[in-house]
């Protein structure tokens, strides 16, 4: 049963193919051109019922048009809605509010990326927040470092202070004493 990929509406809850069967399905229609050639220029988005150029669409190769039938920025917002609990205008309020830059370091995101909601982790079981447990907006680079850090704050602390005491600074001072010298 392993084999089969779960299907809500099947009676026994599986899908009929196998996942090699499925995957090499999903391959030869992709590698056929078949659905390269359904784009269009624009398309309607099915939530905010805009046309918007294709390009404003994630691509999804099982949809007959081989794109979404959402826009990405209604994607986004029902995202942040259904992980966690936030509406776009409370995201845009928390980003107002901090100066438009992430929460730790001073990056602003530019126009390609955004600043990713960070949340303890602690509060909610699984993968949505309640909402109430949202800390701010930071770059993802300081969410990684937070996640590897494991939100710990005295291991962020242990390692503020490790990096203050032998960061680059220290290593220079160091190559720059007397004995190091060579004389």
């Amino acid at each position: 049963l392993g084999e089969f990929y779960a299907h809500g509406r099947a009676k026994d809850g599986l899908q009929s193919w196998c996942r090699s069967c499925f995957a090499a399905f999903r391959r030869e229609r992709a590698q056929s051109g078949r659905i390269k050639a359904i784009y269009s220029e624009s398309k309607v988005c099915a939530d905010c019922l805009v046309e918007k150029p294709s390009s404003d669409f994630s691509k999804n190769w099982a949809h007959g048009t081989g794109l979404q039938h959402r826009c990405k920025d209604c994607g986004r917002v029902r995202k942040l809605l259904a992980k966690y609990g936030l509406t776009l205008e409370a995201y845009e309020a928390l980003l107002v509010a901090q100066g438009g830059a992430c929460a730790i370091c001073p990056a602003v995101p530019d126009a390609d990326s955004r600043l990713q909601v960070d949340h303890d982790h602690a509060c909610c079981e699984g993968e949505h927040s309640c909402g109430d447990c949202v800390r701010g907006l930071i770059c993802g680079s300081c969410n990684r470092a937070l996640g590897l850090m494991q939100d710990d704050p005295d291991r962020l602390l242990a390692a503020a202070i490790y990096l203050s005491m032998r960061g680059a600074s220290a290593r220079l001072v160091t190559a720059l004493e007397p004995s190091n010298k060579g004389g």
